[in-house]
Order: structure tokens, then sequence, then C-alpha cells
């Protein structure tokens, strides 16, 4: 279909790791389209919703979870159909580089790749893009965010420690199969040895002009996580992210309320920690500087530096106190509105 092209189809497809930066690529991709289109490079979106045409319901930046609830051949057929015409219409309109970025795709080689794989037979190549952090620096930041931030499990706030334990962070049962069926053209990158990740990025889609880097989902400050953490070990079930900020202006604490406290800093990290995470997955980690030294990226190590916490109790009640002046502020702005109405009411 499209093997007699003059210029050739080149599909990008950024697949993650999380917490590598995956949000800073996809949104410097999103807040330049049009510079990139000048390039002759088209962004796709998260699930290839930025395209041309939407023909299917997971085609929204939050569709993952409905793509997957698909069944197999179902996923194949209609992944074919979007790329095969979103390939079609870019190359008519001047774009023969396509880019999709999801970081979930790497966790399922076995639902996206076979779909990738028919595409190669039709002349387009597929080009599977995955950005690697050492297993401790990894396990750093994902606690954080789905240990603290968005609960995922039930029960009361695991530690660093738990977390880890609870599941594996092994990065090559993901990783191999991706380079077992696309393994010619897969680029494997070290996170760790980015200076500059959007540089790199844009090294790999060979751009002339440079794309600055959008931060985004910076990780908060301790004493901001302090209070997540509290507030999330409040609940039995899984919380996500967005309870904390939507039930804290209608939370009402009085002496009388059992508050489950959290030692923040003990949940943390610890030496032995890292120890043992370098130990547990020294073995993963020499597999995937396997891949690294084919391609002359440098080689994965895991870190030894433990992260301190300088959290003080005086920067939670800081927080809390500017919280609890800003809820005042929007209380006493509300009874003015109230009495307004009010008296209008009365004439």
């Amino acid at each position: 279909m499209f093997h007699d092209l003059e210029s050739p189809i080149t599909l990008y497809v950024h697949i993650g790791t999380g917490k590598t930066g995956s949000t800073t690529i996809q949104s410097s991709l999103l807040e330049n389209d049009s510079i990139l289109q000048q390039e002759g490079v088209k962004y796709l979106g998260l699930m290839l919703d930025k395209g041309h045409s939407h023909q299917f319901d997971w085609q929204v930046p939050g569709g993952f979870s409905l793509f997957m609830q698909l069944e197999q051949q179902e996923k194949n057929n209609q992944l074919v159909k979007v790329l095969t015409d979103e390939c079609r219409y870019w190359s008519e309109h001047g774009c023969n580089k396509l880019v999709w970025s999801h970081e979930a795709i790497f966790n399922a080689p076995d639902a996206f790749s076979p779909a990738l794989q028919a595409l190669e037979q039709l002349g387009v190549k597929v080009v599977p893009i995955v950005y690697i952090r050492n297993h401790i620096s990894w396990a750093f930041s994902a606690y954080k965010q789905w240990g603290i931030k968005h609960k995922t499990y039930d029960g009361q706030i695991m530690t660093f420690e738990e977390w880890c334990n609870s599941k594996s962070l092994s990065f090559m049962p993901y990783l191999l199969p991706w380079a077992e069926r696309m393994g010619g053209t897969l680029k494997v990158r070290n996170f760790d040895k980015c200076p500059s990740l959007m540089d790199d990025f844009n090294s790999i889609l060979e751009l002339s002009t440079k794309l600055p880097e959008s931060r985004k989902n910076t990780t908060p400050s301790d004493s901001v996580l302090s209070l997540w953490a509290s507030f999330n070990n409040q609940f039995d079930e899984q919380v996500g992210p967005g309870a904390f900020y939507q039930t804290l202006g209608r939370l009402g604490i009085t002496e009388h309320s059992n508050i489950k406290g959290v030692d923040y800093k003990s949940c943390l990290a610890n030496e032995d920690n890292v120890n043992q995470l370098a130990e547990m997955y020294a073995h993963d980690l020499e597999a995937i500087n396997y891949f690294m030294d084919l391609q002359g990226q440098p080689l994965l190590e895991h870190t030894t530096k433990v992260p301190t916490s300088d959290l003080k109790v005086e920067d939670s009640m800081a927080v809390m106190l500017t919280m609890i002046v800003a809820l005042e502020n929007q209380v006493a702005a509300l009874r003015k509105h109230i009495e307004h109405l009010e008296q209008r009411d009365k004439k």
C-alpha cells in the first residue's frame, strides 16, 4: 500500500516508559504542532486523538483503558485501520513523519505490536522509542506518584519498601518482546544520560527546529506530599490524585475527628532499600545494557544516592495555614455574594 510512495512514511511510536518525561515530550509535541507540520511531521496524540479523523470511542486522550477492553483481533483491526488512514491522509498533506506517544504502550506489547508489525508489511517504517532509567531512580519517582499521590492499592499508605515489594520493577519482561518483534528499528534510550530529553527526542526525529522543553508533572514539595499521604491514608480503598484537591475544601475536620497520621519520612527510601533493589534487579539491568551497548548508548547504572527529605513540621503547618486562609477568603466572598442576593430580593 505504501511501498511505492516517493517519500516513504515513518511512524515514530514513543512507547514509554513511565516516569521518564513522557508528559514533557507529549506537551512539547502538542504545543509545537504547527512548527512540526512545517517540517513534515504530524503528532497524532496519546490515543491517535490528534489526527484527521475520529473513528472509534477510544480515540480520546484518556481512551487507553477503552482500547484495552477490546478483543485482540478487534484491537488489531481498529488500530491498523486508524493508522493506515492517518498515514494515507498525512502523506497526501505533506507530512511523511508521524509521531504517536503513550507511555503505557510499553507495558502492553501483545496489544500493540501486532498492528505495528502489520503496518510494516504495508510499507510503513515503524520506529518504537523507549526511554529507560535505572530501577532505583525510577522507584523513587514512581513511589511518590503511585504510592502516595495516586494510591493504587487498598489499605493504608505503604512505605517505599512495602510498595516496591508489592510489585515487580523489571523492564525486561516488556522490553524483550518489543526487541524480538520490532528489534530492527527499536530505539532504546538511556534516560539517565540525557542532558536534555527533548534534544534527544528531536535528534531521533531529525528535526532542524529545536523544540523547547515543556516541563510538566513536576513532583510536589515534601510538605505537600506529606499532607497528600496523610489525606490518602484516611481511606482504605484506592484513591485517585484528584480526590486530594476535590475534597479538601469540603472536609469538616474538628477536634473530634479521628485523624490517622503517617510518618512521611519513614515511608521514604533508605540505604537498605537501595541496596536490596540494586541486587534484585542487577540481572535485569545487565540485560537492558545489552541493548544500550548494541545501539551505542551509555550503559544504565543503578544510583547509590538515597534521596533525603528536609521536611519540617513548620512547612506542613505553613501549607495548612495557607489553605485555611484561602478557604476563609472564599467563604467570605460567598457570604458577601449571598448577602447581596438577599438584599436584592428584598427590593
